[in-house]
């Protein structure tokens, strides 16, 4: 399991990332975008991820656009 923290703002996402050893594995600002998030996604490999992140404007869609990749589980 690889568990992601995500900081949300208009201009780009900070992105935190550790495995079960808490060993951290990404630490980077992304793309707010649909495409930045499945790059991210992508970069982390095939483990299941739990993606953590804070209520906003922006919920909504970083929300329906992770639970469409598969292995990808939400906490908001």
């Amino acid at each position: 399991m690889i568990y992601i923290g995500m900081d949300i703002s208009s201009k780009s996402f900070m992105v935190h990332a550790m495995n079960e050893k808490k060993q951290v594995v990404l630490n980077e600002e992304i793309k707010p975008t649909r495409g930045g998030l499945k790059e991210m996604i992508d970069k982390l490999g095939t483990q299941t991820k739990l993606v953590v992140f804070e209520a906003g404007n922006q919920l909504k869609w970083i929300a329906l656009a992770l639970l469409k990749i598969p292995g990808v589980h939400i906490h908001v």
